[in-house]
């Protein structure tokens, strides 16, 4: 899956990190390394998804200063691979967000099929 990254500041890429690259975001305060997350589906690639946010876990602990790790976890509150994240970085939704704050499956694949319009 391809990601975008739009920023009214500089972005270029920082580091080509397994699972998912990092960026480096130039602010006027200073820079904040970025990483665009999509990981693997829970329903059906279990240990797959686990794995990337294991090294994805490891990356941002080697990074010194501000970090923004965003994207689709395809995880809820309830998985572990949430649970690591959560444990090192702070959820912005649940801290000042509002509205539908989980995944919600895609047509046509795995639960999907049951919430078809």
């Amino acid at each position: 899956n391809v990601g975008f990254i739009v920023s009214r500041h500089p972005i270029k890429l920082a580091e080509q990190t397994r699972p998912f690259p990092r960026f480096t975001l130039t602010l006027p305060q200073g820079d904040v390394s970025l990483w665009n997350v999509h990981t693997y589906k829970a329903l059906k690639s279990y240990d797959k998804q686990f794995k990337q946010i294991q090294l994805l876990t490891e990356a941002v602990n080697k990074v010194k200063g501000p970090v923004i790790v965003a994207g689709d976890f395809n995880a809820t509150e309830m998985s572990e691979t949430y649970r690591r994240m959560n444990a090192l970085l702070k959820n912005t939704h649940a801290e000042v967000g509002f509205g539908f704050g989980f995944t919600f499956p895609t047509p046509g694949e795995g639960w999907a099929a049951f919430f078809r319009f």
